[in-house]
């Protein structure tokens, strides 16, 4: 057995040209437990790049970002079949209208013809008090402030003339609804679009309903993703949901910032980067082994040396012993 555990000692070095030390069984021992280590450390480096190339982690989090600064959710909504004079907005935290957070929404109205599906369409901007004629439908353009605990922003379209708020629709295309400040797409995988602005270009019918109302509910995740060699990046996923009901036509939207945060991590910047880092640990840990082979090999002859010291003591005296006997 000793004899085939010395065949796998890989740390023999070369005494001249055509001979290597003789293997010895603490070099095989050296070889194994290094394999066996490498190969350890070998696949701990393939599940982290795997975990930190696919996967976000969840943690809790305060409710806003650590730049203390306020995050939007940029809205822009078609309104198909309600002019924008019958348009108005109320946004209300714990059942109470905030008008200091109405005033941030700063919307924008741009007069669009009837069932339009345009959502660049900003060529006529509405100006408030002010009828568009033979216009029937609305571009609203505006950001929601994000901020502690739900908010609800309410979309109505009940102002205006009689005549004109009882053929309001709340038929509507969603052109985008994507939270501020957004994050890099394919950095990680797990971070896409459905992920992003699930919302997007969604279009809602009432299928010729006047008495139709679309919810939302918009829940908006803070996350972080940290690259090498790159700083650190921060914005929100979203995940939404929504229904419709009986009611007077207009759009609710709810939505709040979790109390959890996903951290993405990503260890290397591209797969040669993994490589490179491979072949690292393979060589740090080959040079240690070697080192420690070294010490191993040193102590063995240290001891081998004093068994022959002590080896060629005993046979001194009992040479001298015998000459004394005869």
């Amino acid at each position: 057995m000793l004899y085939y555990l010395k065949k796998v000692d890989l740390f023999r070095e070369v005494q001249d040209k055509n001979m290597l030390s003789p293997p010895t069984a603490s070099g095989a021992a050296v070889t194994c437990m290094t394999l066996a280590f490498l190969v350890l450390l070998l696949c701990g480096e393939v599940r982290d790049y795997a975990a930190g190339y696919h996967e976000c982690g969840i943690v809790s989090r305060p409710m806003l970002s650590e730049e203390n600064s306020t995050d939007y959710m940029d809205l822009s909504i078609l309104l198909q079949r309600a002019p924008c004079e019958t348009v108005g907005f109320t946004l209300q935290q714990r059942q109470q209208r905030v008008s200091k957070l109405e005033e941030q929404l700063a919307p924008q109205l741009y007069v669009v013809p009837k069932d339009s599906t345009d959502c660049e369409d900003t060529s006529e901007k509405y100006e408030a008090g002010k009828t568009a004629v033979g216009s029937g439908g609305c571009l609203v353009n505006l950001k929601a402030p994000l901020g502690k605990g739900t908010t609800y922003l309410e979309i109505t379209m009940s102002a205006g003339s009689p005549d004109t708020v009882k053929h309001v629709q709340a038929d509507h295309i969603v052109c985008h609804a994507k939270s501020s400040p957004p994050l890099p797409l394919g950095v990680i995988p797990s971070i896409t679009k459905n992920t992003t602005v699930p919302l997007d270009h969604r279009a809602q019918s009432t299928h010729g309903s006047l008495t139709t109302k679309f919810y939302y509910y918009i829940q908006n995740v803070y996350t972080t993703v940290r690259m090498p060699n790159a700083p650190l990046m921060h914005g929100y996923q979203m995940t939404a949901e929504y229904a419709q009901v009986s009611s007077r036509p207009g759009i609710s939207i709810e939505y709040a910032v979790s109390g959890f945060a996903a951290q993405c991590l990503r260890s290397y910047a591209s797969p040669s980067h993994f490589l490179v880092h491979l072949c690292a640990v393979a060589g740090g840990v080959y040079t240690v082994a070697s080192f420690l082979e070294a010490g191993v090999e040193i102590l063995e002859k240290q001891r081998k040396r004093q068994q022959r010291s002590v080896a060629n003591a005993q046979n001194t005296a009992a040479a001298l012993a015998q000459n004394v006997a005869s």
